[in-house]
């Protein structure tokens, strides 16, 4: 009888197949997924980076109080991010964006 099992000897690569009767799982399988959920990532993002993020515009107020500031009201507008040559970047959109902010 050998050490090894019946389906197994030395030599022979790891078995396939488990004492229960289930398979496992190889590192190519696991390479395989791994690449697919990266690359399915990567889609995902560009899909968003280029259908809705353009058209999303988040604004933030701040109040603000410099030191010594005695001249009334003080309004300070950043833009930010707009990749104005960007294909979803029309003069329309960024006057909207212009316009909004």
């Amino acid at each position: 009888m050998s050490p090894f099992g019946p389906q197994q000897r030395r030599g022979d690569g790891p078995s396939t197949s488990n004492q229960a009767g289930g398979s496992r799982i190889s590192r190519r399988a696991i390479l395989l997924r791994g690449v697919g959920a990266a690359a399915l990532s990567a889609v995902i993002t560009a899909v968003h980076a280029a259908a809705f993020a353009p058209e999303r515009l988040a604004t933030t107020s701040y109040s603000l109080t410099p030191p010594g500031w005695n001249a009334g009201p003080l309004s300070v507008v950043v833009i930010a991010d707009l990749h104005a040559g960007g294909p979803n970047m029309t003069v329309e959109h960024i006057s909207r964006v212009v316009d909004q902010t």
